[in-house]
């Protein structure tokens, strides 16, 4: 990917947020009731509000993610989770910026939020820090495997009230 064509820092918190909710199986496959408002995102990740909310979001990350969606054909549009919740559907720039008229872009969409679901390559996207497997950060190494395996009375003990030499 050539360097003006990275997702930048907001665009890919955005990212990670919207693939840690699939993840948790909040949406549901055509059912737009399940996607999230742009308040809700917003709240969620902790960003306080300043005026409206689909606006502040676009300037939080969602233009520019879906910007990168654009660039990239074989990403689906996740951005289509995104929905204003009075209407349960994206705002209207949603639809006309990836080249869809009024009339054909709802089966396109729903289409594009199914594609998001069942697509395997979002941590290739999102790197080691924000992983959207949320045990990789947690799970500890196993010890004590391999050649570094200590035997018992090799291992240094403490007896109370005695320091070592």
């Amino acid at each position: 990917m050539q360097k003006n064509d990275e997702l930048g820092a907001k665009g890919k918190k955005l990212l990670a947020f919207l693939v840690g909710e699939i993840t948790k199986g909040r949406f549901v496959k055509e059912d737009p009731t399940t996607f999230i408002g742009y308040g809700e995102v917003l709240d969620k990740m902790k960003i306080p509000r300043r005026g409206t909310a689909g606006q502040q979001l676009q300037q939080e990350g969602l233009i520019e993610l879906n910007d990168w969606t654009k660039l990239h054909p074989e990403i689906p549009k996740i951005t289509g989770f995104l929905v204003d919740k009075k209407l349960n559907r994206p705002g209207p720039g949603f639809a006309p910026s990836h080249g869809h008229m009024e009339r054909d872009w709802q089966k396109w969409w729903i289409e594009e939020t199914t594609r998001a679901l069942e697509f395997s390559q979002w941590s290739r996207y999102l790197g080691r820090e924000t992983s959207a497997n949320p045990r990789a950060a947690t799970t500890p190494p196993v010890a004590n495997k391999g050649p570094e395996k200590k035997e018992a009375s090799k291992i240094p003990s403490v007896e109370p009230g005695k320091r070592g030499k």
